[in-house]
């Protein structure tokens, strides 16, 4: 029961459920969305800017290790998701225009997920540029899974 007490990761779990919690009861759907999705935003600007400086030293360095890929994957999921989220504020905002429905960036964000979620895939266990084979083993398992995921798609 002290884990409970002295862990942070619990606290901040419960403490953003309780104020979705509180949020849900008082707003529409509608403006629950705004709140979350510029909370969404100014976290990951947040911590864009926090983690910048140590991810680029990492990028950068002679050897990859496995902590600089978790890094540099901490800093990509924010910006990535802050950059999603001026994209689906502007489809909101402008009442969804063709020209940004039709664009390339919900799959240019989508990329670029895909490319954080290799960095965790490949991180555990690398050290001086090697990766471990297991790594490579569940990157396979995940284009497994994407191209069992494409057939449904082409076939439907």
């Amino acid at each position: 029961m002290k884990r409970i007490y002295t862990n942070p990761n619990i606290w901040v779990t419960l403490w953003g459920l309780a104020i979705f919690g509180v949020l849900w009861s008082i707003l529409s759907p509608d403006d629950l969305v705004e709140v979350t999705s510029n909370a969404v935003m100014g976290l990951a600007t947040a911590v864009s800017i926090r983690w910048f400086r140590p991810s680029a030293r990492l990028f950068w360095a002679k050897e990859g290790e496995g902590y600089g890929m978790l890094t540099i994957g901490i800093f990509s999921v924010a910006f990535v998701m802050g950059f999603q989220r001026v994209n689906i504020n502007m489809l909101r905002w402008l009442d969804r225009p063709d020209w940004l429905v039709h664009s390339p960036m919900p799959a240019f964000t989508a990329t670029m997920f895909c490319i954080v979620l290799v960095m965790f895939l490949m991180s555990p266990d690398t050290s001086k540029g090697k990766v471990p084979i297991i790594n490579y083993l569940w990157l396979a398992l995940a284009v497994f899974i994407t191209c069992i995921m494409l057939a449904f798609y082409f076939a439907g």
